[in-house]
């Protein structure tokens, strides 16, 4: 029953693996962002997501909307799951 309520393909592990991704995604987004303040873009080019290695120079206008990209994604992944566990948690009371 619980892998029913939280396993792989429900809405609840979904939803906990995109806050995971984004959390990651804004760690790697910020150590990249810092990396190039301190004057460090090879380092910064260490940490960064597939795809963005080898560009040289980091852009600082793209990487805030990126941050700003997946903190609204966030919070919407946070509110979305929130309502779901109010309303597992409805229905578990409601039984009684």
């Amino acid at each position: 029953m619980i892998r029913a309520l939280f396993g792989t393909g429900t809405v609840y592990n979904t939803l906990r693996e995109g806050l995971s991704n984004d959390l990651r995604g804004m760690r790697v987004t910020a150590n990249r962002v810092a990396n190039a303040a301190n004057g460090n873009a090879a380092t910064a080019m260490q940490g960064g997501l597939q795809g963005d290695q080898g560009q040289g120079d980091i852009n600082l206008e793209e990487e805030l909307a990126k941050v700003a990209d997946t903190t609204l994604r966030y919070d919407a992944e946070t509110r979305l799951l929130r309502e779901a566990y109010t309303r597992l948690r409805t229905a578990i009371g409601s039984r009684g």
